[in-house]
């Protein structure tokens, strides 16, 4: 079921106006500010950030935060590097990056 959840929060934030109801009927969100592929996602605090990635034709270090509970996306200050490929963790109320190109 993990597995589950996480290909269905991919498939949210590649298809940023979408999002899976606790019904299991596809349901209209707010739009990702700056759609992208190839970005780390990780949750902390009940918030979802979305770090990096590429967007059209270029690398970008953008981080954006989604509040489900207010269906808003707000940015937070950008990713040090404009890596795409690595993974990211929360822990003990931070956020690591791992890796990347």
């Amino acid at each position: 079921m993990k597995n589950a959840s996480r290909l269905l929060l991919v498939l949210a934030l590649s298809f940023p106006n979408v999002a899976l109801a606790q019904s299991g009927v596809w349901d209209t969100r707010a739009p990702l500010p700056v759609p992208r592929g190839q970005f780390s996602a990780v949750s902390l605090n009940g918030k979802i950030y979305v770090i990096g990635g590429q967007a059209p034709r270029l690398w970008t270090s953008r981080v954006d935060v989604y509040d489900p509970s207010l269906d808003t996306w707000s940015p937070a200050p950008n990713a040090p590097d404009t890596t795409v490929g690595y993974a990211v963790a929360a822990v003990s109320g931070k956020i690591h990056v791992f890796g990347g190109n």
